[in-house]
């Protein structure tokens, strides 16, 4: 079913005639401010044997989306798996249990136990990022055809990068990592970011690898948790890539990012790649590690 003020959903049988056996799900819906659709589906039983969700669709317009698992409430969190998809062309997307995070906006619950329970899942839900993005006016609406939507106890076949990009950046997988490339507009911030997972390591370093097209500067952000929910304290280091697509390792400690404050690792809740300079490029990051 389709929530949000003029959001639908509809299904579009099989054209055998066309080469199309399956049919797709469609769901359409508005992208302005205070408009917040998406498309659920009730958590189908045996769902804690899930290992895999496997979705194959198209979006009209390359955007961001979140693939959202609400547990029972009270007691349950939400949790959500971020990825891009490009405009025009199908692309199947595979997620394991654990690409999922915890939601900690201002409206999210607190899951009592901390942690992701399968079993508890009642609530599947997919909703367009670009929605709750502070730039959001003007965006124009957006159909998104589903094809396939498989939950497989088998682990998925393909790696999830976690990244989405935003502004105009875009990106395409590789193995390790992403490739992204970005050509500005003025007012407008072109940046990678991903989710980072709570971890009980108390992690001190970060590193990976780069290779940029051009010499550019690159800005490196970490946000952490805020108390009560939305956008927290940043913290950010910029770096040098050499260009001419030389591969670049960056190794980074935690304790040198500047920001108001010091930096609580245990506290990290995102990771961001922000391009300054210079206007148009290309580049691959690989190999990132978080570790001690």
């Amino acid at each position: 079913m389709a929530i949000g003020d003029g959001a639908t959903v509809r299904v579009e049988p099989a054209a055998p005639s066309a080469g199309d056996t399956s049919g797709k799900l469609i769901f359409s819906y508005e992208r302005a401010a205070g408009k917040h659709a998406g498309a659920i589906l009730r958590a189908p039983n045996g769902f804690d044997r899930a290992r895999t969700i496997r979705l194959r669709l198209r979006s009209d317009r390359p955007t961001a989306f979140a693939l959202l698992l609400s547990e029972k409430k009270p007691g349950g969190g939400n949790y959500a798996a971020w990825f891009s998809v490009p405009g025009g062309a199908m692309q199947t997307i595979e997620l394991s249990p654990a690409d999922f995070t915890v939601t900690d906006g201002a409206g999210d619950p607190v899951d009592s136990d901390g942690k992701l329970d399968l079993d508890a899942v009642e609530g599947i839900g997919l909703f367009d990022l670009s929605q709750f993005l502070p730039n959001n006016e003007g965006l124009e609406p957006n159909t998104v055809a589903i094809e396939e939507f498989e939950i497989l106890s088998t682990p998925p076949g393909s790696a999830y990068t976690g990244w989405i990009a935003l502004g105009s950046m875009k990106m395409k997988p590789l193995p390790g990592g992403v490739e992204a490339a970005y050509r500005q507009t003025e007012g407008q911030l072109d940046l990678l970011v991903r989710r980072v997972a709570p971890s009980q390591t108390s992690p001190t370093r970060l590193s990976f690898d780069v290779a940029s097209k051009e010499e550019c500067t690159l800005v490196i952000a970490l946000e952490m948790k805020k108390t009560g929910g939305g956008q927290g304290p940043r913290f950010t280091l910029p770096i040098y890539p050499p260009g001419g697509n030389e591969s670049f390792h960056v190794d980074l400690k935690l304790a040198d990012f500047q920001g108001d404050g010091s930096f609580d690792p245990a506290q990290w809740k995102s990771l961001a790649i922000v391009a300054i300079e210079p206007e148009a490029n290309t580049f691959q990051l690989t190999n990132l590690k978080i570790d001690r």
